[in-house]
């Protein structure tokens, strides 16, 4: 007797006894419920009044991977980094080129980071900025230092650090300086005592 009975295609119940549930019954194949959302094209696919990445089917599709906004003061991507301080913002806007203390951004290139001038700290990129000067060592220039290290005003290596992170753990007696201090758009600093 259910077999006269159509697949209604959401309610969890084989409707018409043929074993095949909602979507899976071949009845259902063209229903709007039974379409896959596509996560990128500004419509409701499937019906269920979720469009694109607020529909659940979208969660974790690349199409609706959260990536960081680099001038909003928020995390938005959750990794725990803040506009230019996050890797994903590295030469966006007002962000750094590349990253001294992980060394990211430079491709066979060494991160390294100078005063500008007129209170502006910033990165670059170098093949010859990898020298042997580490913490309190005398330099001369930023070649003088090792790649995350920063040769100071006072002609001293200072290992380079992010405020936010305990990067001057391994140096006894030093802290972090925020260089934002100097610099407002900064997000460095140098590990000093």
């Amino acid at each position: 007797a259910l077999v006269c009975q159509p697949e209604i295609c959401d309610n969890g119940v084989d409707d018409d006894g043929d074993g095949d549930v909602d979507c899976a019954d071949s009845e259902c194949v063209s229903a709007l419920v039974c379409q896959p959302e596509i996560c990128d094209n500004g419509v409701d696919d499937d019906g269920d009044g979720d469009v694109d990445c607020a529909d659940s089917e979208c969660f974790g599709s690349t199409a609706c991977a959260v990536s960081e906004v680099c001038d909003n003061s928020t995390d938005d991507d959750g990794d725990g980094e803040v506009d230019c301080a996050d890797n994903d913002c590295l030469g966006i806007g007002v962000c750094d080129l590349c990253n001294p203390v992980t060394d990211v951004g430079c491709t066979a290139q060494v991160c390294k980071l100078r005063y500008a001038g007129n209170s502006n700290y910033e990165t670059y990129c170098t093949t010859s900025g990898d020298g042997p000067g580490t913490q309190d060592d005398v330099c001369n220039n930023q070649n003088d230092c090792a790649a995350d290290y920063y040769c100071g005003t006072a002609g001293r290596c200072l290992k380079i650090c992010r405020p936010t992170h305990d990067d001057c753990a391994g140096i006894t007696g030093t802290s972090c300086l925020a260089l934002s201090l100097y610099d407002a758009t900064s997000v460095w600093g140098v590990c000093t005592n």
